[in-house]
């Protein structure tokens, strides 16, 4: 996704391991799904589990579209039978001015399963200093430290990924309350809590906010690139942004910010046969003519 085409707006790091057969992708837009179960939670999908390609779709200087998918088995029954079974569906589209990613969850399993998850996007920037959240004026957020490791209408494309959105009940998913939300609600009481006051918000090196009921879209502000980006979430009722800081002990921490909707003081629980959506928007204003925002 570029930026006046030459900038590239997503920050993102190759590094080989040594050998010629292995390579790794740090950064981009990430994926970040965890089942909830005693005692332990299990990471969603299993790294064993390869993505594959269900469908490519494009039209030429319009837009282009992959689906992957992938499946779960985080509960196994009796005899090694799957009984909570989830099929991931993953869709990245891309326009001229947009790139959109959705994450459609199906239980086909016989058992409900209760999950938490995110789609952080890595957002080049010029310095985290320099970088500003813009509309999230009066709405809540608790710092959690530092950021941890870890002509052509598109709405006609996308409708048929969103469809249905449904009530915010977490889309024919239904929102349970963890303890980490309980605890949440009572540090809001205890004052733990912060409202954000400013209209322009100033990223901090090393920063972690969870914003919580945040709206469904603002836009991150970089002066220094003089462009701005707007971010649009769908089905996800949490926001993030952070930023790993020097004491990552990475050396590109300064050139980007993590920017994404999450699921984290509630989780889904998703019964049989239904299914939950999640998607994030990245809006590039700048695309239409060209030019960099002043």
């Amino acid at each position: 996704m570029w930026h006046g085409a030459q900038e590239e707006l997503l920050h993102s790091v190759r590094s080989d391991s040594g050998n010629s057969t292995s390579t790794s992708i740090r950064g981009g837009i990430v994926l970040s799904f965890s089942q909830l179960k005693d005692p332990l939670s299990s990471i969603l999908p299993s790294s064993s589990s390869p993505w594959r390609v269900e469908a490519v779709e494009c039209q030429p200087s319009e837009y282009a579209q992959m689906t992957l998918t992938n499946y779960s088995y985080p509960e196994v029954g009796v005899g090694l039978s799957p009984r909570g079974s989830l099929q991931f569906k993953y869709v990245v589209t891309l326009f001229d001015d947009s790139l959109s990613v959705a994450l459609v969850v199906s239980n086909t399993g016989s058992v409900p399963v209760d999950f938490t998850g995110s789609i952080i996007s890595h957002l080049g920037v010029s310095s985290a200093g320099g970088a500003f959240a813009v509309g999230l004026k009066g709405y809540r957020y608790r710092s959690l430290g530092k950021q941890k490791q870890s002509g052509f209408d598109a709405s006609k494309i996308l409708s048929q990924i969103w469809k249905p959105w449904g009530a915010p009940d977490g889309n024919r998913g239904t929102l349970v309350e963890e303890k980490s939300g309980r605890d949440a609600r009572q540090e809001l009481e205890d004052g733990k809590w912060t409202v954000e006051s400013e209209d322009y918000s100033q990223l901090q090196a090393g920063m972690d906010r969870l914003y919580t009921t945040p709206p469904e879209s603002f836009s991150i502000m970089d002066r220094g690139k003089r462009r701005s980006l707007v971010v649009e979430r769908h089905g996800f009722t949490e926001f993030c942004l952070s930023n790993p800081g020097p004491d990552s002990q990475l050396r590109d921490w300064n050139k980007f910010v993590c920017v994404g909707p999450t699921q984290s003081c509630q989780s889904v629980r998703l019964y049989e046969n239904r299914e939950w959506r999640g998607a994030v928007t990245l809006l590039n204003p700048g695309t239409s003519d060209g030019e960099p925002i002043q």
